[in-house]
């Protein structure tokens, strides 16, 4: 089963209009924490959150890179995580 968010919306049509319409995209936050991904000790974890400027419309995109920079992981994210809380 796709992703969707709150809405009921597809991640992956999120995904597409970010990759082709960027400029109705702003990145609003951004938050990193070390990869708990198995076998990518020293990488890190990253979420970027996005907001459409004229659905309001949001998107988090989640990267995992190990510690020379390299994609591990790609994929967007129903809801964001709050590290400092450990919450979705």
């Amino acid at each position: 089963e796709e992703k969707t968010d709150e809405s009921g919306k597809k991640i992956s049509e999120k995904i597409k209009d970010l990759k082709e319409n960027p400029d109705d995209w702003e990145l609003i936050e951004t938050t990193e924490e070390p990869s708990t991904k198995r076998g990518n000790e020293g990488g890190t974890s990253i979420e970027r959150k996005y907001e459409n400027k004229n659905s309001g419309d949001t998107l988090i995109e989640h990267d995992v890179v190990d510690k020379n920079g390299n994609s591990v992981a790609h994929n967007g994210k129903p809801s964001y995580r709050d590290y400092k809380k450990h919450t979705l």
